[in-house]
């Protein structure tokens, strides 16, 4: 593509893409829209190169992304993978090692929580997502003081910002523009990624071939696709009316287990042991040696305070009790992890409630 000078038209629009980061593509088309006619408001003799049409919208995005190349920035489309299944326009931030904190205002500690939000949402597969009590459990396994009402607001700053897509169940996945602009990191810390066999673009949320010499894994919306006019698997052939294929994210899971809590910090400790016993520590084991039995008052004693502990922790809603985390899981995470991907945590080891946005479409950068 030739080299396009730039106009106001396109000095306006790059500013709200700064301003805005991600928006669905009807939103983004009237933003240019409205560009056309604040530039024409300036300058009577203006005219765009490019019609305001879906096509001259197209087109004009190219020349965009073309331009932002230099800066280390780029602009990409996805489909939601829930929801409305809608076209999302993407600024991108190219720079691996810039790319957690580009045009955020949260801390490293809050950085930290939504890492460890990717990383269970991407070790959860086939669920490829979790529960809110879940999410919020995680503020556990952080070194820094992030309190629960903090991590609420983090995760309402996440989803309003496009980070995180929240579902009618209540169940957070990783939204549009994390796919987009965290697709290298994505693919570069986990194993075992699938791309759609009809697209050929990430897919997290979708379906999956039964055919087990297949396993072939396909979007909702390219599944729907699919049904409307050629109803068998893309790679192995087979028909769906044949070998149904088996639900990939939160419709792999029951709806009585997205608010289970798993690994969390507050689980049970080990219970020491005396020298020479054998087994687990902390429970009974069908291989234990023999133990000699305990007087009435130190099992009562110790009765009183398992029944203190659990009902505490019952309390805390921490138990460790969950069906969703007995799923095999298909996705682990590459080791080492890359360094300098991501912020760590403030030496303080304190965070701060961010003051963010409560829209989807208006962002401070």
């Amino acid at each position: 593509m030739s080299y396009t000078e730039p106009t106001d038209l396109h000095r306006v629009y790059i500013q709200c893409l700064l301003s805005r980061r991600a928006m669905t593509e009807d939103v983004a088309l009237e933003m240019y829209k409205r560009a056309i006619s604040a530039c024409q408001a300036l300058n009577a003799d203006f005219h765009p190169a490019h019609p305001r049409t879906a096509a001259g919208f197209k087109s004009f995005l190219d020349e965009i992304g073309h331009m932002l190349e230099e800066v280390g920035m780029n602009v990409r489309e996805g489909r939601e993978e829930i929801g409305k299944g809608r076209q999302w326009i993407v600024l991108c931030n190219t720079d691996p090692s810039d790319v957690a904190l580009s045009a955020t205002d949260l801390t490293p500690l809050e950085i930290t929580f939504y890492r460890e939000m990717i990383a269970e949402i991407m070790e959860s597969y086939p669920a490829n997502s979790i529960g809110h009590n879940r999410a919020i459990a995680l503020v556990n396994r952080l070194d820094g003081s992030l309190t629960r009402s903090a991590a609420e607001a983090v995760l309402r700053a996440l989803v309003s910002r496009g980070w995180l897509a929240k579902s009618n169940r209540g169940r957070y996945s990783l939204a549009p523009r994390a796919m987009l602009e965290l697709e290298n990191y994505l693919r570069g810390e986990y194993d075992g990624l699938h791309n759609c066999g009809r697209c050929k673009k990430l897919m997290l949320t979708g379906v999956a071939c039964t055919n087990p010499k297949c396993n072939t894994h396909i979007h909702g919306f390219c599944h729907e696709a699919l049904l409307r006019t050629r109803p068998q698997c893309p790679a192995c052939k087979i028909p769906f009316a044949e070998q149904a294929p088996r639900p990939i994210g939160e419709a792999s899971v029951r709806r009585e287990e997205d608010g289970y809590v798993r690994d969390v910090k507050n689980k049970r400790k080990r219970v020491p042991r005396a020298e020479g016993d054998v087994g687990h520590s902390g429970s009974e084991s069908e291989h234990s040696s023999p133990q000699q039995p305990e007087s009435p008052q130190h099992d009562e004693t110790q009765t009183q305070t398992q029944t203190q502990q659990e009902l505490s922790e019952s309390r805390e809603g921490t138990e460790e009790v969950s069906t969703e985390s007995q799923i095999p899981s298909g996705r682990k995470r590459k080791e080492p992890r890359k360094s300098g991907t991501w912020a760590t945590q403030s030496p303080a080891g304190k965070g701060r409630m961010s003051r963010v946005p409560e829209t989807q479409y208006d962002e401070d950068v």
